[in-house]
């Protein structure tokens, strides 16, 4: 189970369509695409470790150059569950929910 397409939606309008590490801009129709501009909906923290599918544990991290889903969500290697904390993530705007006080 993942996140629902509103909560995403939510996290499109908060990170104002900018990857939250990078600051590159997205490509809203080019969710989880291989194409420039391509994104992934991400868990700060991860499922197994409590991880919610809510609004305050959902960012959105580009998954092309700089491949910031691979080398922030997974620390390079996509079997790794990390924990995303607050100064991981520049660009993030507008929200200071209970998970980004990590």
């Amino acid at each position: 189970m993942g996140f629902s397409w509103d909560t995403v939606q939510r996290v499109w309008s908060r990170q104002d369509g900018l990857c939250a590490h990078c600051g590159k801009r997205l490509v809203k129709a080019n969710y989880q695409s291989g194409t420039w501009g391509a994104w992934h909906a991400h868990h700060r923290i991860p499922e197994r470790m409590g991880g919610s599918h809510y609004l305050g544990n959902c960012v959105l991290l580009c998954v092309n150059q700089p491949n910031c889903h691979l080398y922030v969500g997974h620390d390079g290697n996509y079997s790794n569950r990390v924990v995303i904390h607050r100064e991981d993530l520049p660009y993030l705007q507008g929200y200071d929910g209970p998970y980004y006080i990590l």
